[in-house]
């Protein structure tokens, strides 16, 4: 056996071991925390092979060229200098079904919520040629020269308490990376996304998988424990609850969506779930 087969089988036989570990010693242990941070930093190699394999593909380089175009216009450090090399690893498969499904149906209106820096909605405009939309609960990541340029909509919203500002149907809406930040119970914000999606239309959804990350949330075992949205509570930043792959499709059926496409992608360290769910 080469050293590169032996070391990746070594390392293979250990990822399984401390995840047998975590489920033995529970989810909120410090064994399992101190054993999660351990996976993840032997997992990041195998992320970043993961993603070269799609360095080739022609909607990378749309992508990247996305990127590009972000930090041309301004963007804040944080992007420039980290973000941007990890953000397309939690929803690669995103992006792969928004460039494939743009040649199957027609999108005239995207709405991207908790749009962060751009790149999805950047993404969508360059395909589509359509009407962008972005909400975020704040104008902390917005890079304003970017969404003037490009003629993008951008609105201040609280996904979770406000409603959505347009009373518009649209053909496509990205969700990524958010779902584990909401403060409350996440059904009737899904409820509340569903009923702006056009007949026909696709939600395109990434969250962590709870699987590698663990919960590591604020002590829920359930997100059916979860209060519901209610004005006057603070809000808590960072992730509130990780979702297992069968208590996303729980969750997704409940809000009245019918998964047409699930996969992995590798993430950076640990993988996400990435979900595209139609009307059913």
């Amino acid at each position: 056996m080469s050293e590169v087969g032996f070391r990746q089988t070594a390392e293979d036989v250990t990822l399984n071991l401390i995840d047998r570990v975590i489920q033995r010693t529970g989810d909120t242990s410090v064994i399992s925390k101190v054993l999660r941070v351990a996976s993840r930093m032997l997992r990041k190699r195998g992320s970043a092979d993961a993603m070269k394999r799609h360095m080739t593909e022609p909607w990378m380089k749309d992508l990247l060229e996305c990127q590009e175009e972000i930090i041309r216009c301004g963007a804040i450090p944080h992007y420039v200098e980290g973000y941007r090399n990890q953000e397309i690893s939690y929803w690669v498969r995103e992006a792969q079904w928004i460039f494939e499904d743009s040649g199957i149906r027609p999108v005239r209106r995207c709405l991207d919520i908790g749009c962060g820096f751009g790149t999805l909605a950047l993404f969508c405009l360059r395909l589509h040629n359509c009407e962008v939309y972005c909400v975020d609960r704040s104008t902390d990541f917005q890079n304003e020269p970017l969404m003037r340029k490009h003629g993008m909509h951008f609105t201040v919203c609280n996904i979770e308490l406000d409603p959505i500002p347009w009373d518009l149907k649209f053909d496509l809406i990205v969700f990524t990376e958010v779902l584990e930040h909401l403060n409350f119970n996440q059904l009737p914000t899904l409820r509340k996304i569903r009923e702006h999606l056009a007949e026909g239309g696709r939600l395109y959804l990434s969250t962590p998988d709870a699987a590698q990350w663990g919960k590591m949330g604020r002590g829920y075992l359930d997100w059916r424990d979860m209060p519901y949205p209610q004005r006057g509570l603070p809000f808590i930043p960072g992730h509130s609850y990780h979702f297992s792959k069968d208590e996303l499709f729980q969750l997704v059926d409940e809000a009245g969506f019918k998964v047409e496409r699930f996969d992995y992608a590798p993430g950076f360290g640990a993988r996400h779930l990435n979900v595209c769910p139609g009307l059913e």
